[in-house]
């Protein structure tokens, strides 16, 4: 009989596991603000087929189950799940909000049993905004609960994202408190975002330095993920817009995401450019994240947030390597950006991965990427000061070697116009002994010919005489054309002598100011003497 008993016993105990519990929990609502989401238990409905009445009235037919964390998350799952519990009363408040922490959540929708009626509200980021119970940037329901009394609640959450569920219960009054401490301190984060982004743009204005206009171009786009992600966009920018709402945290994520790596491109630039395999790993990376953006607003969301978060880890992986190869080959900004990028991707890394629902959510997770960009801003700015530095060192060495090559060259140019002034002194005298050689030869062929005249004066008729007076015309005219050849070979080398002298600066400045014809004739001149014509 014993026997018998341990057996039934068994049985009985399998049955309860096999078929949960037959109703829901009761929770105590004892203090003002309190987190009643690990107290929840569920059941996961994989077709999508069950109605509320039937879970609520029929209790044993489901296995409903206690979550085993303190925030239950199931990663990205297509099944509809229910959340049951009781709650029971123990303040004098009667007004309570019940507030989901998870903005991104598709469709919420709670049911309240009362005894003659179901009473259901729905909400989430596919339901207009309007639609909240009070307007805030999480997802919230208005619960009346007299003192002492009891409400039985199911919750049913459809979702193509990341399914998980932070519940909490506040009075209406710790509900405003919260609200407005969780605004002033997102307002402080939105704002440093903000500022640094307008401070890289100006940046940008005064120094023509394009590294600052993609580090804009990403504070743009990573803010706007931050706003999508924590509801802020869908509460004050597209309030009615439920499919742009739901897709444009996907959208936003890939371009910042894109101009990360297209910033630790540029910014590790000297770096990158020797290691082929890193700067390909990198340009990939950064074409996978951009041509992905438009495809988050035509391809199914559970498809494309995989796909978004693959293209993260890739963002982490290159952006990281390149940081370290650049603290291994010394380059200083580097150590600054490996810091920060690491705090940075570390929170992405840890959100990314509570989202995906392998760890659990909590404030280190759920505020991962915030805490990260804190970081990355702060030691990026650092970064993007210790490569001024370096721009400034190499500016001096190149402005240091320009001047050193500027003395040298100088120097060369000196000395190679002191050979050019002597060569040109050298052939003043010789030029002036030619030029006087010339002269003294055109006066005395000039008598000659008076001579020559005089003789042939008589004897003009005859006809010898007549003869060797013509062939000594023709030689004189020849001496006459080969005096003027003589002139315009001194007077050119002259000229020459001259424009050497002058260039060289040994007599000072030399220049004189002659009539434009001149300039031609002389020009004429010298292309007929060039091209051999007489």
């Amino acid at each position: 009989m014993p026997s018998l008993k341990v057996a039934a016993g068994l049985i009985f105990f399998s049955a309860l596991m096999v078929c949960g519990t037959a109703s829901a929990k009761t929770v105590l609502i004892e203090e003002e603000s309190q987190s009643i989401s690990g107290k929840l238990e569920y059941f996961e409905d994989e077709a999508g087929q069950f109605k509320a009445a039937e879970l609520l009235n029929n209790p044993t037919a489901f296995k409903f189950r206690p979550v085993e964390t303190e925030v239950p998350n199931f990663g990205f799952s297509s099944s509809v799940f229910w959340f049951r519990l009781k709650l029971r009363n123990t303040l004098e408040a009667s007004k309570f909000v019940l507030d989901i922490g998870y903005p991104l959540l598709d469709k919420v929708t709670v049911y309240r049993k009362h005894p003659d009626r179901l009473e259901a509200y729905q909400s989430g980021d596919q339901v207009p905004f309007e639609k909240r119970y009070r307007p805030s940037r999480t997802i919230n329901f208005g619960l009346d609960l007299p003192s002492g009394e009891e409400a039985e609640l199911l919750f049913k959450l459809e979702t193509e994202g990341s399914t998980q569920f932070p519940l909490m219960v506040y009075t209406e009054k710790d509900f405003g408190d919260y609200n407005m401490r969780s605004n002033l301190g997102f307002g402080l984060y939105y704002g440093v975002l903000i500022i640094m982004f307008i401070f890289n743009l100006l940046l940008f204005i005064s120094l023509r330095e394009f590294n600052h206009v993609v580090f804009a171009a990403f504070l743009f786009f990573y803010t706007m993920t931050q706003l999508s992600i924590n509801g802020f966009a869908f509460q004050y920018l597209w309030p009615e817009s439920t499919y742009w709402g739901n897709a444009s945290a996907l959208l936003f994520m890939c371009i910042a995401g894109g101009n990360c790596v297209w910033f630790t491109k540029r910014f590790l630039k000297t770096v990158v450019e020797w290691m082929p395999r890193l700067d390909g790993a990198l340009h990939w990376t950064r074409l996978i994240l951009f041509v992905s953006a438009p495809f988050a607003l035509i391809a199914p969301y559970d498809v494309m947030v995989i796909f978004v978060i693959f293209g993260i880890f890739l963002m982490i992986g290159t952006c990281f390597i390149s940081g370290l190869e650049g603290v291994k080959v010394g380059y200083g900004p580097a150590t600054y950006f490996l810091a920060a990028w690491s705090c940075f991707l570390l929170g992405t890394f840890l959100f990314a991965f509570k989202t995906a629902g392998v760890f659990p959510s909590n404030v280190l997770t759920d505020n991962g990427m915030q805490i990260g960009s804190v970081v990355l801003i702060t030691l990026i700015t650092l970064a993007l000061a210790d490569h001024f530095r370096e721009i400034k060192v190499e500016v001096e060495r190149s402005h240091r070697e320009t001047m050193s090559l500027k003395d040298r060259l100088t120097n060369e140019l000196e000395a190679k116009l002191q050979i050019f002034s002597g060569i040109a002194h050298q052939l003043t005298n010789p030029l002036n002994y030619l030029n006087s050689g010339v002269e003294r030869l055109g006066e005395e062929i000039g008598r000659i010919r008076e001579s020559t005249d005089s003789i042939f004066e008589d004897t003009s008729k005859a006809a010898k005489p007549k003869v060797s007076q013509d062939n000594l015309e023709h030689s004189f005219q020849r001496c006459d054309e080969t005096m003027r050849d003589l002139k315009r070979g001194t007077l050119r080398a002259s000229t020459v002598v001259d424009e050497m002298r002058g260039m060289s600066g040994v007599d000072g400045k030399v220049s004189q100011t002659m009539p434009l014809e001149l300039v031609v004739s002389e020009a004429f001149e010298r292309l007929k003497d060039d091209l051999g014509i007489k």
